[in-house]
């Protein structure tokens, strides 16, 4: 027996020194992994601006196997669209003591990213123009407002539209191309001269514009090899409106573009040209996923759709008939009526001294885009958006200098909440 017991003795210590360096590599790489989620956390936000920190997206992750080996946890993680180095690692869905087993999406399946699409890249179809007020203007078309609006919210917007050969059109292309905007897309025609617009404002902060036709971005084209080029940026989102596609033109290059881009989520702003458009609208209707319009469109709209006239009633019916995933009804200085992942809500108007109302409702418009690429609460993007619009219609011009920063910086009226998410 002492035979037998001294001679298991080194054999026992052997076991228990490998036991003590199993535990000891252990230890080491689970602070190793530690590490290497907080380090690529901070990495991904050194490398984003403070417009990307703010309007960066809901990440989708997805834990594809996750299994314990001896108090180890191993993960296999796949994050869509990982090119994209702005996207935040929650870690804290990285904790070693969570089993994961199922697969895991956040967000509302309806607007979340199809494989292969670009969250950031978002393509904006319709007019380039002057706005010319009385002795004075500035450069405009509700398309390029809402592109230039959207890059100030982080977005990669690839603008579709075309200018004239004439001197309003080169300071266009100059103005645009200072702009957070992709000018790939934007092309130069002798055909029609740039386009412009009257302007005439009416009391409560109404516009009236009276658009001249044909204009250059009438003209606009799209051959094979651009379609193609449009088609490898996987745009998340495709936005576009009335008075573009009002020409036969336009609307066969919007129909190229639906069929080109069909996991793109459709955003359609109205703003009703002055004219019948009657069938037009119907059709643009059936088209979108995302509907925007103010008040007074909200009336022609019911008139040809026989919806009802009243803004939670139409926001519903309108989703049921025509497969819209959120609606919004700009109510002027009274705010909004909001209908997203199929809850209602409304939020009051922020209070501001109003500089120009122009061009405010296409910030609005970039703002509601961004509230369900974030997925917020539907109250959340009504008031951000409302925030977004107030700050823009405080100030002259349809695009004027801003940031995200300042809506954080912002002084809130009496009895108005700040989005939390800011």
């Amino acid at each position: 027996m002492e035979g037998l017991h001294s001679s298991a003795c080194p054999q026992q210590k052997k076991l228990t020194s490998s036991a003590n360096l199993r535990s000891f590599i252990v230890f080491f790489l689970s602070l190793r992994f530690a590490w290497l989620c907080r380090s690529s956390q901070r990495h991904a936000w050194r490398n984003c601006n403070n417009s990307d920190r703010l309007a960066v997206e809901a990440l989708e992750l997805r834990v594809l196997h996750a299994r314990r080996i001896r108090n180890l946890l191993s993960f296999h993680l796949v994050i869509p669209n990982s090119s994209d180095a702005r996207k935040r690692i929650d870690s804290r869905c990285l904790r070693p003591d969570t089993d994961f087993r199922d697969v895991i999406v956040t967000g509302d399946p309806n607007l979340s990213l199809q494989d292969g699409q670009n969250g950031r890249s978002i393509v904006v179809l319709g007019e380039v123009l002057w706005d010319q007020f009385e002795g004075f203007r500035r450069l405009g078309g509700a398309p390029l407002n809402f592109a230039a609006h959207a890059g100030r919210l982080g977005y990669r917007p690839s603008l579709i539209s075309a200018v004239g050969t004439d001197a309003l059109g080169e300071e266009a292309a100059s103005s645009i191309a200072a702009l957070d905007v992709d000018t790939t897309f934007l092309q130069t025609t002798s055909r029609f001269p740039t386009g412009r617009a009257r302007v005439e404002l009416g009391p409560g902060g109404r516009t009236r514009f009276v658009i001249e036709r044909p204009a250059a971005y009438d003209a606009t084209q799209l051959s094979s090899r651009e379609l193609e080029r449009l088609i490898r940026l996987a745009p998340a989102w495709l936005y576009y409106g009335t008075l573009f596609s009002s020409t036969s033109e336009g609307k066969s290059v919007l129909s190229r573009l639906l069929d080109a881009f069909p996991a793109a989520v459709r955003f359609y702003d109205l703003n009703l040209p002055n004219c019948d458009s009657t069938s037009l609208v119907r059709e643009l209707l059936a088209h979108a996923q995302v509907v925007k319009l103010n008040e007074h469109e909200l009336l022609r709209v019911q008139e040809c759709t026989g919806l009802p006239s009243e803004t939670e009633p139409f926001c519903r019916e309108g989703a049921e008939r025509y497969g819209w995933q959120a609606v919004c009804i700009t109510l002027g200085a009274r705010g909004c009526a909001m209908l997203a992942h199929g809850r209602y809500a409304e939020a009051e108007g922020i209070r501001v001294k109003v500089a120009d109302p122009v061009g405010a409702g296409d910030a609005f418009a970039a703002a509601f885009m961004h509230g369900l690429i974030s997925r917020w609460p539907v109250a959340q993007i009504a008031e951000f958006a409302n925030r977004v619009g107030a700050l823009v219609a405080a100030r002259p011009g349809a695009i004027p200098e801003w940031s995200v920063k300042e809506l954080v910086n912002y002084e809130d009226p009496p009895g108005v909440r700040r989005p939390q998410a800011l």
